[in-house]
Parts: structure tokens; sequence; C-alpha cells
């Protein structure tokens, strides 16, 4: 089973001005369009956060999370 076998193929319907912009951020990426497209559904997709979001788990001290300490509270308006 080779590679292709794997894949789907789907067709899109996108406006003229929309397809430009897709064309040309497929240039800027230096990706086939199908792949930038790939790359969208890929992050937007999925159930857990990306690894940089994971990346900070543990970065700060517990210390860092102390709530701030207030003053007095402001005086309540009666009905």
């Amino acid at each position: 089973m080779g590679i292709l076998d794997a894949m789907s193929t789907i067709a899109i319907y996108l406006e003229d001005g929309l397809e430009a912009r897709l064309r040309a951020a497929a240039v800027k990426a230096n990706l086939p369009v199908s792949r930038l497209v790939a790359s969208w559904v890929e992050q937007h997709t999925r159930d857990q956060w990306p690894p940089e979001v994971m990346a900070l788990a543990g970065s700060m001290k517990d210390e860092e999370w102390t709530r701030p300490e207030y003053g007095p509270e402001s005086p309540r308006v009666s009905w």
C-alpha cells in the first residue's frame, strides 16, 4: 500500500479572491496548497493543546500564583 492509497481527496469551492489568497499564502509558506490546507485542518481540529502551550506547563512556580492583597471592601449601597 503506497502513501497515495492512505490519503483522501476532497473538493472545496472558494470565491476567486479567497482562492488567490490561499495560493499566495501557500507560495509564501513554500508549500503546496493541499499541504497548507491539511496543516490548517490539523491545527484546528486537534483535541488537545498545541505543543507550545503544553511546554508552558510547570514553567511558573506556585508562589507566583498567589492572590494579591486587597484593601477593605467598598461600602455597599442599600436598596
